[in-house]
C-alpha cells in the first residue's frame, strides 16, 4: 500500500490533524486552502478511508485518521532525524511554544535568544498565558511544547519540572508604617489589604495554605490583576501586599524600591515549572532540539530554586 501513497500528502495529512483546520494548515505549509484540501482528499481516496468530518466549527478525525497520525508523525518524525543527521544539517523550521508571563519575559527571553544564535534557521513563536491555556492548546496540537506552573494538567500530557521560582509576599514602605512590623499571625494577616492575581486569589491562597497552613482566611483584596508587573506596581503605590517571584523582587530592590518581605514560617514556597508536551505526539526535529537546550540550561543553571 505504501506505494500507491505519496509522502507530501501524509505531511499534509499530519498538519491539517495537527491544527484541526484546513485554512490553518495552509498557512503553515505555503499552500492554498484549496490545495490543502485535495492532497487530504488524494489520500482519503488512495486509502479508501475517511479521515476528517467534515460541517463543523473544526474539521473533526474520524478512527481513521488518529490511527494513521499516530504512525505516520512517529515514522516522519524519524526519517527527518535521519535525514538530518546524514546530511550534517541543523534543524529548521517553526517552533510553538508557551510559557506564563513572568517566566517568559524574566527567564525563557534571554534562553531564546541564546538558542536561536546557535539554531538560526529555527523560527520560535511564543504564546504567552495561564497553564489552563496551554494545556487546551496542547491537546488541540497548536503548540510543541509549553511551560507551565503548578496547575492541574490533562493525563495526556507529560510534564517534566525543570525550574523552580519562590514566591514571596511583599508590601510597601506605607504599608509597613500603617500596619507596624508584619507578624505571622492570622490576626495580623487579616487586617492588610491585597492585590492578587485573579479572582480566584490562587498565589495568595497557596502562600497562606504553605506559611500558615490555612488557604481560606477571610482577605482584603483591593484589586485584582494578571501579572506580575501589575501587582508590583500597586505594591509599590501601598494599595496592598502582593505576592511576587523571588528573581522579581530582587530587581525592585536593587533598583532603589523599599519594598518588605514578610517572612513566613515554613520553608520558602516554590513554584514548579515544568516543560509540558503530548505523549502521545511524535514532534518534529526543530522542536525537539528546543525542548532539550531549554531543558538542559535550565537545569544545568541551577533551575532557580532547587526542585
Amino acid at each position: 500500500m505504501i506505494d500507491q501513497l505519496n509522502l507530501n500528502q501524509l505531511r499534509v495529512f499530519a498538519v491539517v490533524y495537527r491544527h484541526r483546520s484546513m485554512t490553518r494548515a495552509a498557512k503553515e505549509l505555503h499552500l492554498t486552502q484549496s490545495g490543502v484540501s485535495q492532497h487530504v482528499m488524494s489520500l482519503e481516496a488512495s486509502l479508501g478511508q475517511k479521515l476528517f468530518d467534515r460541517g463543523f466549527s473544526e474539521i473533526v478525525p474520524t478512527s481513521a485518521a488518529q490511527a494513521l497520525y499516530e504512525g505516520c508523525a512517529k515514522g516522519m518524525g524519524e526519517l527527518e532525524q535521519a535525514l538530518l543527521k546524514i546530511s550534517n544539517q541543523k534543524p529548521s523550521g517553526i517552533v510553538r511554544l508557551g510559557c506564563p508571563p513572568e517566566f517568559g519575559y524574566n527567564i525563557l527571553l534571554p534562553l531564546m535568544h541564546a538558542f536561536q544564535v546557535h539554531y538560526e534557521s529555527v523560527v520560535v513563536r511564543l504564546t504567552i498565558g495561564s497553564a489552563s491555556k496551554m494545556n487546551q492548546s496542547l491537546l488541540n496540537g497548536e503548540l510543541d511544547f509549553a511551560f507551565v506552573d503548578d496547575h492541574p494538567m490533562d493525563l495526556r500530557v507529560r510534564t517534566v519540572p525543570v525550574y523552580g521560582e519562590t514566591l514571596e509576599l511583599c508590601m510597601s514602605e506605607t504599608l509597613h508604617q500603617k500596619f507596624g512590623k508584619p507578624r505571622h499571625s492570622e490576626a495580623y494577616y487579616r487586617k492588610l489589604p491585597y492585590v492578587a492575581y485573579f479572582e480566584e486569589e490562587p498565589v495568595l491562597r497557596r502562600w497562606f495554605g504553605h506559611h500558615l497552613g490555612n488557604r481560606d482566611i477571610p482577605l482584603n483584596v483591593r484589586a485584582y490583576l494578571s501579572d506580575a508587573e501589575s501587582v508590583s506596581r500597586m505594591v509599590l503605590v501601598g494599595l496592598g501586599a502582593g505576592v511576587l517571584p523571588h528573581y522579581f523582587l530582587e530587581t525592585l530592590i536593587a533598583q532603589g524600591h523599599p519594598l518588605r518581605r514578610v517572612r513566613g514560617s515554613a520553608d520558602a514556597l516554590v513554584n514548579r515549572i515544568s516543560i509540558a508536551h503530548m505523549g502521545a505526539r511524535t514532534l518534529s526535529v526543530a522542536a525537539i532540539e528546543a525542548m532539550r537546550f531549554f531543558k538542559e540550561t535550565l537545569i544545568e543553571s541551577g533551575g532557580g530554586t532547587r526542585i
